[in-house]
C-alpha cells in the first residue's frame, strides 16, 4: 500500500498592522526615567490613593471613570491585567518611577493602557497620572514608550485618543508625541450630570515610519 504525506504548512505571518496574535500577553516597557509594568496587588493601595473620593477628583475629573468604589475595584483590575491576552480587554500597565533613591519601594505614579477596537489593528488608548507627577513631562513619555510599543510590538495600525476638550494638557500631551487632530466629538462624554465634548486624536503606523526616514 501507496502511503502518501501531506506537506506541513507553516502558520501564515500576521499581515503589518493587523494587530497581535491571539495569547499576546503584556510586556514591560523601560524609559530612561520610567518602569511600564503590568499591575500587581502591591501597587493597588497608591493607585487607589490617588483616584479615590474627593481626593482623587483632579484625576477622575478629566476620565470617564469617576474612580473606584473601594481598593478591592483595583485590586480586581491588576488581577486581571497582571498577565492577559491583548484582544481579552488589551493591555494596562502601571507608570513607575525608575529613580531608585527617590523610592522606597515602587514609586506609582499613574496607569496607562491599549484597549482594542472593533477592528484588528485599532486600538484606544488611555492614561492618568497622580496630580504630584504633573507638568514634569512623565506622561508625554509613558505615551510616547506605549505608542510605540504598540505599533512595533503589537503590530497595531492605529491608536486612537481622546480628551476632554475641558482638560488641554491630555490634548498636548498627544501632540507632542505625533498625534494628529481629526474633529471635535460633541456631546460624547457623559460626567457629573451633563454631556460633554472631546477631542478625537488618532496616530497611525504610517505616521511612525514616514517620521523615521
Amino acid at each position: 500500500m501507496q502511503v502518501t504525506t501531506q506537506p506541513m504548512l507553516r502558520p501564515m505571518a500576521r499581515l503589518v498592522g493587523t494587530g497581535p496574535a491571539l495569547g499576546t500577553a503584556a510586556i514591560p516597557i523601560t524609559t530612561r526615567r520610567l518602569l511600564i509594568e503590568m499591575p500587581t496587588e502591591q501597587v493597588a493601595k497608591a493607585l487607589f490613593a490617588m483616584t479615590y473620593g474627593p481626593g482623587g477628583q483632579s484625576v477622575t475629573s478629566k476620565l470617564l471613570w469617576n474612580g473606584p468604589i473601594d481598593v478591592d475595584e483595583i485590586s480586581a483590575w491588576c488581577d486581571k491585567y497582571a498577565s492577559n491576552d491583548f484582544n481579552d480587554g488589551g493591555h494596562h500597565w502601571v507608570i513607575i518611577q525608575r529613580d531608585p533613591i527617590v523610592r522606597n519601594g515602587p514609586l506609582v505614579m499613574g496607569a496607562i493602557g491599549l484597549t482594542p477596537g472593533d477592528q484588528a489593528g485599532v486600538a484606544s488608548l488611555g492614561y492618568w497620572l497622580g496630580e504630584a507627577f504633573w507638568g514634569q513631562g512623565f506622561m508625554t513619555d509613558a505615551v510616547r514608550a506605549v505608542v510605540n510599543h504598540g505599533f512595533g510590538v503589537l503590530n497595531l495600525s492605529r491608536i486612537e485618543a481622546c480628551a476632554f476638550t475641558t482638560n488641554p494638557a491630555s490634548s498636548a500631551v498627544l501632540r507632542k508625541v505625533g498625534f494628529e487632530p481629526e474633529g471635535i466629538r460633541r456631546g460624547s462624554a457623559y460626567k457629573y450630570g451633563e454631556w460633554i465634548d472631546q477631542h478625537v486624536w488618532a496616530a497611525l503606523r504610517t505616521d511612525l515610519e514616514s517620521s523615521e526616514d
